[in-house]
């Protein structure tokens, strides 16, 4: 456990010790939630999201250049029972359209269809990778070597749902950080509550493929084609 423990704390600070850019987005309002107000389902139209601050579908960026995307995605963050809570809407005119290349979790063709990402640093590990296609197919991996080792499980819940020019997605990810998360480093997202001290740095992305091309945005974008630059990944904060 210790090695463990001393291996991801000494890797994240390796990693803070370049520093991050200025200027990253950053979401300090996410809200503190019910749990017993959302049933996970990919719907989002449960209490539990009702007033909640949504970042709007201009939220994400071409994730290259920072232009405006072809298809916005908004999307909203919550905190409960020791849970972040994410809900992701996906503007989307061509629903029939929809790439699913996966249907069992963690294959990497998921990687070449439509897909959101969520990319999580925590205050004691980088990172984690948590890929959803619109069917609700997952593939979570730790980042903390710098190669995605996916026998490594979120324990994250995960429901979609398409609906009428969009498909959205509803995500719980359990975080906390405990004994038997440091023994068995293949489960469970180590962490805490993002407080304004100690916030957590995250991404999040949207892949989008049709024949004529593919589409990728995100939150922070990171001036490059992929996604997983983590001195590019924004803020967020729990109050």
């Amino acid at each position: 456990m210790v090695d463990y423990c001393q291996a991801s704390l000494t890797q994240l600070r390796d990693r803070l010790a370049r520093g991050r850019d200025k200027d990253l987005p950053k979401i300090e309002g996410a809200f503190q939630g019910n749990p017993a107000d959302i049933k996970i389902d990919g719907q989002l139209d449960d209490k539990f999201w009702k007033g909640a601050l949504w970042c709007s579908h201009g939220s994400l960026r071409e994730v290259e250049t920072g232009r405006e995307p072809f298809m916005g995605t908004s999307f909203t963050v919550g905190w409960a029972d020791q849970a972040l809570y994410f809900g992701i809407r996906c503007a989307e005119r061509d629903t029939q359209g929809l790439r699913i290349t996966a249907t069992k979790a963690d294959d990497m063709a998921l990687y070449k269809g439509d897909l959101v990402e969520l990319l999580l640093e925590t205050q004691v590990h980088s990172y984690y990778r948590i890929a959803i296609a619109p069917n609700g197919t997952i593939v979570d991996a730790d980042m903390r070597t710098g190669a995605p080792e996916t026998r490594w499980s979120s324990q994250a819940e995960v429901a979609t749902h398409v609906g009428d020019g969009y498909w959205s997605a509803e995500v719980r990810i359990p975080m906390d950080w405990d004994v038997a998360k440091a023994v068995d480093p293949l489960n469970g997202v180590v962490g805490y509550k993002p407080t304004p001290l100690y916030p957590l740095s995250f991404n999040l992305c949207r892949q989008r493929v049709r024949d004529r091309g593919t589409e990728r945005s995100a939150f922070s974008p990171t001036g490059q084609p992929g996604f997983y630059e983590p001195l590019k990944f924004g803020e967020l904060i729990v109050r």
